[in-house]
Parts: structure tokens; sequence; C-alpha cells
């Protein structure tokens, strides 16, 4: 299938698992509220719309079967609103090899993602975090890092941290109500 319209499977709560690698065309809240919805096999390819998976609280899973994890930041959302939004996204996998050494990390239940051993670039953190520090080591926030986490209302900086860049949308979407960044 490569078009689905306006909120086609809006509340299907019987959807657990959806490959959607060949959709091109998808309509505003495709899938809103498919609260039984776990886990979205897409490509770099698949059209994503505004509120697409809004509300789905259980999605815990987005695989990319085209990508390594370097080419993660190649995925922007530019324009949409929300199209994760107040989901639970707390595992990123992907299907093209890899020939550089990520770092996956879990504290307190939140995953990170960081394209170098050395934690120098903050790749992803999952949509399940509420808080969120930032190590020292981090010296730039990856494109789209945060987006679309809702339930995200704080995030620290270590003092005296590395951190020199911020990329696009980083925290759009987010629940951000005070930050300060390092004059690092």
């Amino acid at each position: 299938m490569t078009s689905i319209g306006e909120r086609a499977f809006a509340g299907c709560n019987g959807l657990k698992t959806l490959d959607i690698t060949e959709l091109r065309v998808a309509g505003r809240g495709a899938f809103y509220d498919c609260r039984g919805l776990e886990k979205v096999v897409l490509s770099r390819f698949t059209a994503i719309a505004d509120d697409m998976f809004l509300n789905c609280v259980n999605l815990n899973e987005l695989q990319y079967v085209d990508l390594s994890p370097e080419q993660i930041e190649t995925i922007t959302y530019t324009g949409k609103e929300a199209p994760f939004g107040n989901c639970n996204i707390t595992k990123i996998t992907f299907g093209a090899e890899s020939s550089a050494s990520f770092v996956s990390e879990e504290t307190n239940g939140v995953f990170a993602l960081y394209a170098e051993p050395e934690k120098k670039t903050l790749l992803k953190v999952g949509q399940n975090a509420v808080s969120f520090s930032v190590p020292a080591s981090v010296e730039r926030i990856a494109a789209n890092a945060f987006s679309g986490n809702s339930r995200l209302t704080n995030v620290s900086f270590a003092e005296g941290g590395a951190l020199k860049e911020i990329g696009e949308y980083a925290f759009s979407g987010t629940a951000l109500n005070e930050i300060r960044i390092p004059a690092s």
C-alpha cells in the first residue's frame, strides 16, 4: 500500500505491528490513538503526516529497514506536528549495516543512542523520558534528538560540559518548561 487517508486507522486498538515501508502518501492522524500498536517498521522514504501516531501510547519501537544508526539524522519530519506525539518509543532498531561504533545506553528506563563510544554526539533519546541529564562529554545534540516527546519537561546539562551545537528540531514537540543552556 502506498497511500493512506486521514484517520484511516484511527482508534484501531487491535493493531500490534505495522509495516509501512512502502507508504508514500499519509493523511493526518492516519493511526491516531491506536493504543495497541507497539512496533512500526518503516524506511527512509516512508511518508509521515501530522499527528500520524499521536496517542499511540504503547508504541515503543521503531525499526528503520534501510538505515544505519549514523543515518538517523537524515530522518527529519520538518514542519510535521507531533507525528509520534504522546508515544512511548524506547527502542529504535536499524536494518542497514553500520561501520561505526554506536553506544546505546539505558538509565532509569530511558534509552539514549550516541554516535560513538566517547558519547560526543547524542542521536536520540527515548520518548518515555520525563527528565534527561545530558552527559558532560556531549558536544552535539543531533536533529530531532528529543522531538515529539510530549512528556519531557526537564533537560539538564552538566556543568563544564562540552556542548557546542544543538541540531534542528532537537526539542520540538516537547513539554519543556525551563531550560538553562550552558555557556560551553
